[in-house]
């Protein structure tokens, strides 16, 4: 029988938990979760890489470091926190849905279910690739990027310093980097590992590798000219962040990274309207100081290798990886849909024997390691899966491509990413993905305040 009483008590109780969950909500998104918070996290996941070799505790011998957690954390607070942050992104996600078919379709075939790689990286593609569907539901105001500039600029300054400071400390034999117990690969020692170098030490910062470090600070460096190219900031603060960025990334001695910055400047040039004086003059200085001085002779050495052909990281990272693209597999099945997520072993004597070509060394054998994310996507996903990745960045870049003088920054720093890294199956990626769709779709149509720095 009906109870009046019973349905107005539970109704008043509904409402009074639906109320304490609202005020919450507010009460975190007045306190913390902002917008502008929201772009702090996506960027601090986006140069990720920098913080890569803090281990934080292990899970069945997988290492966690920051990076695994800041940015799903984001995309938590976007889902639970934010829900103004609403943008129409159902073509995106039914792409999204078809590259999760062609695993599920490998699991059904063969049986992929029962694989611990295969499910160990279905589950980081899924929660990553998850994450940036909610991450990229964010969109800035101009007021937004007016706030969110500035801090890019100090944060920058602050991850360079680290590198810097850590380049002095390792001249004078101080080993200023993560104790071996607290870091992931802890075969890796700065201070010794130095024949690349000419006998320098290069800045990691708190990553496994120099390159690392130097791609985290191309992240800023391609944010901040983008932040310049709209105007929302200027002055001594932005002056002062790009020279010590481009400083940290010397001492890094990582030739991707030298050769991301110098690029992203031309492209930067290539595409403005108005003079950028400092910008040309702080480029200046960077050429003359890679031509000059006596700290930049092993970077002056390795750039004349790869002229001549004859690096042997070149050959690795750019040459083998992209002819790898393009090359033939063993079976239709592969050839379509790939081998399935973590299990490119099944196709390892195709890339093999493209390795051996490039290199002409058995020593390829254990230095395989593919530095090419459309390379990756094709091994994993085949090439249809390699065709539907390209229709979303298509529909998740398009605000970006329609404006593209002022986005071409993160548009060219977004297509050398995937030549300089193959870091598919991580947050790395996908933060800086979604960091470079928020900012390409964010509202420019405000009218040019005070500039911050000035």
């Amino acid at each position: 029988m009906y109870s009046p009483i019973i349905s107005y008590e539970s109704s008043r109780s509904i409402h009074s938990k639906g109320s304490r969950l609202k005020s919450f909500r507010g009460n975190l998104r007045i306190l913390f979760v902002t917008r502008v918070n929201l772009a702090k996290l996506v960027i601090l996941g986006a140069t990720g890489l920098f913080f890569n070799d803090i281990l934080l505790f292990n899970i069945s011998g997988y290492s966690v470091t920051p990076y695994h957690l800041i940015f799903p954390l984001s995309a938590l607070f976007v889902l639970l926190v934010d829900r103004r942050c609403v943008d129409n992104i159902s073509g995106i996600v039914m792409v999204w849905f078809f590259m999760l078919f062609i695993e599920i379709v490998h699991v059904m075939m063969i049986g992929y279910g029962l694989e611990v790689e295969w499910f160990r990286s279905f589950a980081q593609f899924f929660v990553y690739s998850f994450s940036f569907l909610l991450v990229i539901r964010l969109r800035l105001t101009r007021g937004d990027l007016v706030a969110l500039a500035p801090w890019t600029a100090k944060f920058g300054v602050f991850l360079s310093l680290i590198g810097i400071a850590q380049f002095i400390l390792f001249l004078f034999g101080i080993p200023a980097y993560i104790p071996v117990d607290f870091r992931v690969r802890s075969a890796f020692d700065p201070l010794i590992d130095t024949y690349r170098y000419g006998g320098f030490s290069p800045a990691i910062g708190f990553a496994t590798e120099p390159s690392y470090y130097s791609i985290a600070l191309c992240v800023v460096l391609s944010s901040l000219l983008f932040f310049s190219k709209i105007g929302v900031i200027s002055g001594r603060l932005q002056n002062i962040s790009l020279s010590l960025i481009l400083m940290g990334i010397m001492v890094s001695y990582s030739l991707s990274g030298i050769i991301i910055a110098f690029f992203l400047f031309l492209s930067f040039f290539a595409s403005s309207s108005g003079k950028r004086i400092f910008a040309l003059m702080l480029l200046g200085f960077f050429v003359w100081f890679l031509f000059n001085v006596s700290y930049a002779d092993p970077i002056r050495g390795r750039l004349s290798l790869v002229l001549a052909g004859d690096d042997r990281s070149a050959l690795m990272r750019v040459v083998a990886s992209s002819r790898l693209l393009f090359s033939g597999t063993s079976r239709l099945e592969t050839s379509l849909l790939g081998t399935g997520m973590g299990l490119e072993y099944r196709e390892f004597e195709t890339y093999l024997r493209v390795y051996l070509q490039v290199l002409s060394s058995d020593r390829a054998i254990s230095e395989i390691k593919v530095h090419n994310i459309f390379t990756t996507i094709k091994l994993l996903q085949g090439w249809v899966g390699l065709a539907l990745y390209m229709v979303m960045v298509w529909l998740t870049l398009r605000p970006a491509i329609q404006i593209w003088r002022l986005c071409v920054p993160l548009l060219f720093f977004f297509l050398i990413y995937h030549f300089s890294i193959g870091l598919y199956l991580t947050p790395a990626f996908w933060s800086v993905y979604a960091l470079i769709s928020i900012l390409g779709k964010s509202d420019l149509s405000a009218e040019h305040g005070v500039l911050p720095g000035d």
